[in-house]
């Protein structure tokens, strides 16, 4: 959601860029444990992909000026792969008398780790074919957080199924340089770029007590 999957062009210098997401898969690991009969501390272990879109990729090279406007790219993109650690608490209150049914909120904090993707791609010019390529570009740790609302059913004594939603977001920093006399290589000019990684998640799974 938001700049994470906008379609918008990056050009050099822009202070928040587009991650050109789509719709992806996630896998969540939760470890509760329970300090009262309501509240608890919660650890979540998470990772993510999501599929950058090759038409966002070609739509940002020909705005480039490097390429024609009229450029067919064959275009490979790779994804997004996000892994987070997170840690906070959860308040939970029953929704039937006899408590098999529950409503769970939560709310965390901790550290995100991810790259930008690479990617490769050709397009004609003229009788010939010219061939590109980006290598995927590491981003530093940065901060994360999370909150979510999850709803339990306990069907047998120490199993219940869960539902929820939940939305995350951080934004690493991109540091990079970009010479400005290409040959030569001695003018350049630094940039930062925010990378908004917002993401909304619908979650299903099974949970065990112990």
């Amino acid at each position: 959601m938001g700049k994470f999957a906008d379609k918008s062009p990056n050009p050099a210098g822009r202070e928040k860029s587009a991650g050109w997401a789509s719709p992806g898969i996630a896998m969540q690991l939760n470890l509760r444990i329970k300090i009262n009969g309501s509240v608890g501390a919660l650890l979540t272990v998470s990772g993510q992909q999501n599929k950058q879109r090759a038409e966002s990729i070609s739509d940002n090279l020909k705005q480039s000026g490097y390429y024609p406007p009229t450029a067919i790219f064959d275009m490979h993109s790779e994804s997004w792969k996000i892994g987070k650690i997170l840690l906070g608490g959860y308040y939970s209150v029953p929704l039937s008398r006899d408590k098999k049914w529950s409503l769970e909120g939560n709310a965390t904090a901790g550290i995100l780790k991810t790259s930008i993707p690479g990617y490769s791609y050709t397009y004609a010019d003229g009788n010939s074919r010219v061939a590109g390529s980006m290598v995927k570009q590491n981003l530093p740790l940065s901060f994360c957080y999370q909150v979510g609302a999850i709803v339990n059913w306990k069907f047998e004594k120490s199993i219940h199924a869960v539902v929820g939603l939940n939305y995350a977001y951080a934004a690493p920093v991109y540091k990079y340089r970009l010479y400005t006399d290409f040959p030569s290589n001695t003018t350049y000019v630094d940039y930062k770029t925010k990378f908004p990684l917002g993401t909304i998640g619908l979650m299903a799974g099974i949970g065990l007590d112990f």
